[in-house]
């Protein structure tokens, strides 16, 4: 399935893809929900693993550039 947390610009174009399926942190097994706040932060309702994720997008973004 699609285990990672993807976004998008207004205008369709891929802005970002984080994480894959697995139990460890930044992982993903069975996302069921998300929400973001103040563009800032996200939580993701990773139901297989039992548990929520947060993670601060500039955090996701500083992982990706490495």
């Amino acid at each position: 399935g699609n285990s990672r947390i993807v976004i998008f610009s207004d205008q369709g174009e891929l802005l970002l893809s984080y994480g894959a399926e697995g139990p460890g942190i930044g992982s993903f097994d069975g996302p069921s929900d998300i929400a973001v706040f103040d563009e800032k932060s996200v939580l993701v309702a990773d139901t297989e693993n039992h548990r929520i994720q947060v993670f601060l997008l500039s955090e996701i973004s500083d992982h990706l550039a490495k």
